[in-house]
């Protein structure tokens, strides 16, 4: 054996490694850790294996056994090729889920990797990969395949040039809305959508105006105040006019009051919401906020009025895409890029509570400027109806700098 050992040595066939093995063991208490400590030893020695015990603090112990490189516990022993390898579980697992969905080749078997996202909690998914590797094309694939599924719609957010999804967009029958200077599509911020049912509405949607109105101040804020907040006296005059404006349409708290009566349709319709315009005629009408009015007139009458206006789009369908690419040119592009997140996140909000499906909202090329920047994350973060929202994530990977996913709404 000995004769054998030192054959395969000299051939390069085996070679010795100077390996050190860590466990760290975490409990509430010492004794607890003393416990689990000589457990571990009583299951070691079944295997013929001696434990030595290495005391740490906390922070030291953690990063000890981190995968760094960094040896600084000085115990090694020469193990040879074969028994290293025997030590890491090279082993193969096939992802073969009866109610999947495709999503590539295991380059191990060459089998399917069919996965059914349902099956995990939450189901969000974070797909990183380098630019012009793919990302876009697999999230392509993994929403055609959710639009095949009776119970699921999906939305897209997409910060890049619109030869991406425009396409797919209308081979599928989607709805494609462009924002951006010039662009026709228009989305009301003050529209207010029927739930297909009660139960579906969050607590604090359960009237409806008040619920608006909640928005409309955090989307003004954001719109006149970017870099900083809106004065309390102004918070507290806005509500006022904007009830009004509201019951100018008829419109209350009440929900039987949102729906259009005149309307023929087998199925309720609510009645016609009021626009930004609107809002601007009764904001100006008030003294005190003719300042904050006179911020909101360029998003109204000015360059920005893409945010002007009645829905013009049937936002609606299964598919809906909304591309932010004329929104990303300089300091202002990145206000106008929250602004329009601000809507969007608010749009999926009420579209949860009229659709009858599940969604799966994807986030395209997720990184911006060193920071992982999710900031569709804001429904999940507001909204307890999380489970009924499927995150898709698309990031590049390489993250310059300092990287971090934001835990809190980009608008409270």
């Amino acid at each position: 054996m000995q004769s054998s050992f030192r054959y395969e040595i000299g051939r390069s066939t085996q070679r010795m490694f100077d390996v050190t093995m860590l466990v760290t063991l975490m409990a509430d208490t010492p004794e607890d850790l003393r416990e689990a400590v000589d457990l571990l030893k009583q299951d070691a020695a079944g295997y013929s294996l001696v434990l030595c015990e290495t005391w740490l603090e906390e922070a030291p112990a953690f990063r000890l056994t981190m995968p760094v490189g960094n040896a600084v516990i000085r115990r090694v022993r020469p193990i040879p090729t074969l028994p290293v390898a025997t030590t890491f579980p090279f082993t193969s697992c096939e992802i073969l889920h009866e109610q999947g969905e495709m999503w590539g080749r295991n380059l191990s078997t060459g089998n399917a990797v069919i996965v059914d996202p349902a099956r995990y909690s939450p189901a969000h998914i974070l797909i990183v990969a380098k630019t012009r590797s793919g990302k876009s094309f697999v999230m392509k694939v993994l929403a055609t395949q959710a639009l095949f599924s009776p119970d699921q719609d999906v939305i897209v957010l997409d910060p890049s040039a619109s030869i991406d999804y425009e396409r797919w967009t209308r081979l599928l029958g989607g709805a494609y809305f462009r924002f951006g200077a010039g662009s026709e599509d228009r989305l009301n911020p003050c529209e207010i959508l029927l739930p297909f049912h009660m139960q579906r509405l969050d607590e604090d949607m359960r009237r409806p105006v008040k619920a608006k109105i909640a928005s409309l101040q955090s989307l003004f804020e954001l719109m006149a105040y970017p870099r900083g907040h809106m004065p309390q006296e102004e918070r507290v005059l806005l509500e006022e006019p904007l009830r009004s404006m509201y019951e100018e349409f008829g419109m209350t708290d009440d929900w039987q009051s949102i729906v259009d009566r005149t309307a023929i349709s087998a199925v309720p319709r609510a009645k016609k919401s009021p626009t930004l315009r609107d809002a601007m005629r009764h904001i100006e009408a008030v003294e005190g906020l003719r300042p904050l009015a006179l911020k909101l007139r360029p998003f109204v009458d000015g360059t920005l009025d893409m945010f002007s206006g009645e829905t013009n789009l049937d936002l609606g369908g299964r598919l809906v895409v909304f591309n932010v690419h004329g929104l990303v040119q300089g300091q202002q592009g990145r206000h106008l890029q929250a602004v329009a997140y601000a809507m969007i996140a608010e749009y999926v909000r009420w579209r949860m509570a009229m659709a009858r499906r599940r969604l799966l909202v994807v986030v395209d090329e997720a990184v911006s400027r060193g920071t992982v920047t999710v900031s569709i994350s804001s429904v999940k973060c507001q909204y307890p109806r999380l489970r009924e929202i499927r995150l898709l994530w698309l990031c590049h990977s390489v993250f310059p700098g300092r990287c971090e996913i934001p835990v809190q709404p980009l608008y409270s």
